[in-house]
């Protein structure tokens, strides 16, 4: 009790200072802030990591994580918790929690991730100086403002660029952070940003409601800011279309000569709507639903794309939904609330075929799948590419599918197989790194 009670005051104590001298001097003084390096461990697999800590004006502990093997770079952790020398913590995009205790310059601790128990190991780093610069920028497409970050290598001349657009998430600028890093500190410029409706990016409007004509304009708008640009080759310019970006960046190519060349990543190739009646039956069998309920569910999903499509058989439709609404499958086939609304998700989203935007192509295009992808029909969306690119003015494409990957080309343990930690590919980096390279070098 006693020992609890000075813990207590020397926590209470640590408070008052921080906030008495507004502490930046105060705070590279506790026994947690600055960087750690280490990894996460599970059964003989090992993810090597970096978490950063820093107390702030008001004693409040803020941390971030990076996990190059998933592409995650210095993404916030929450629910921190530090009571010398105990720490808990957690990073909500791997399911990730910490349980750990500080000893001198190490601290070490059990782990739970994905819901299966590690440890995981840290031992105090040096924070590097980024080897690039970052600049707030804003960009106008119609009435959206833009809001994002660029990075710029630190070398003198015009550089080559890549514009990261989003998938089908409310996803910040944060979300391609991993690799604008990576290709900034191999000499690109690079420029992510909200998603329109998200963080800074026109706030005013609802992301949900968002067309691929109004998404593709947004990546065309940021291209248009780095034409203007002197430290840019304007000649340059790539697109890296991420899942749902994947039909993005096929939609901006086929507008605008002003594209070098783009990267699809789990994305594109076929109808949208085609895609979503795979998920909703993809999603069935990684649930393990009946062979009947995922004809259900199927069913249910092409139902609603022809009512959408049509305008016909609304009445009929709203009464499958009430019926279907205790259904195992219901909450994964995205019910519409509306006729107005669904025919709009058709017109600005469900009804893009990129097949006739493919073979207008004349630019250099990667795309890469993975073989178990649950989001995206990887098979029939490669196949499709292929065939298209082979009817267009491009002869320099390359379509990859990566086995044993899901999408974003992350490979899982296999069940019977000895455990191993989730992450890229093998290959996969390599292929993406290479090629970009030859682009902004060609």
């Amino acid at each position: 009790m006693k020992n609890q009670t000075i813990r207590t005051v020397n926590f209470i104590t640590a408070i008052f200072l921080c906030a008495l001298f507004a502490s930046s001097s105060y705070a590279t003084q506790t026994p947690l802030n600055g960087e750690w390096d280490g990894a996460l461990l599970r059964e003989g697999s090992e993810a090597k990591v970096k978490i950063n800590f820093k107390t702030t004006a008001d004693g409040n502990i803020e941390g971030t994580m990076t996990m190059p093997s998933v592409g995650m770079f210095r993404q916030p952790l929450s629910k921190i918790s530090f009571n010398s020398p105990k720490i808990h913590f957690e990073q909500e995009n791997i399911a990730a929690v910490f349980d750990g205790e500080i000893q001198g310059n190490k601290f070490t601790g059990n782990l739970q991730i994905i819901g299966l128990n590690g440890t995981f190991y840290l031992k105090r780093g040096k924070e590097e100086a980024l080897p690039y610069k970052q600049e707030e920028v804003r960009f106008q497409n119609g009435k959206a403002t833009l809001a994002g970050t660029l990075l710029t290598p630190l070398s003198r001349g015009r550089h080559p660029a890549i514009v990261f657009t989003h998938g089908g998430a409310p996803d910040t600028r944060d979300a391609m952070r991993f690799f604008a890093d990576h290709f900034a500190r191999l000499g690109i410029s690079c420029l992510i940003y909200d998603k329109r409706g998200v963080g800074a990016s026109a706030p005013e409007l609802d992301w949900g409601r968002s067309s691929f004509d109004d998404l593709a304009g947004d990546a065309l708008a940021a291209i248009n800011l780095l034409k203007s640009r002197k430290d840019i080759n304007a000649r340059k310019i790539g697109l890296y279309g991420p899942s749902n970006g994947g039909w993005t960046v096929e939609k901006a190519a086929a507008r605008s000569k002003d594209v070098a060349f783009i990267v699809v990543n789990s994305g594109g190739g076929i109808p949208t709507w085609e895609s979503e009646v795979f998920r909703a039956e993809a999603t069935a069998r990684v649930e393990g639903l009946s062979e009947d309920e995922i004809k259900e569910a199927t069913a249910f999903m092409r139902q609603k794309f022809e009512v959408a499509r049509t305008g016909q058989g609304w009445e009929q439709f709203q009464s499958l939904i009430e019926q279907s609404r205790k259904k195992r499958w219901f909450y994964f086939v995205a019910a519409p609330r509306s006729l107005e609304r669904l025919q709009e998700a058709w017109t600005g989203v469900f009804s893009y075929d990129p097949f006739s935007d493919l073979k207008k192509l004349e630019i250099p295009v990667l795309a890469i799948f993975g073989e178990l992808d649950t989001e995206v029909p990887a098979k029939p969306i490669a196949t499709r590419t292929r065939e298209a690119l082979r009817n267009s003015k491009s002869n320099d494409y390359t379509v990859k599918e990566f086995s044993r990957a899901g999408h974003g080309i992350i490979a899982f343990p296999e069940q019977g197989k000895p455990w191993h930690f989730f992450g890229f590919s093998d290959g996969y980096m390599d292929l993406l790194t290479d090629w970009v390279l030859k682009q902004a070098k060609s």
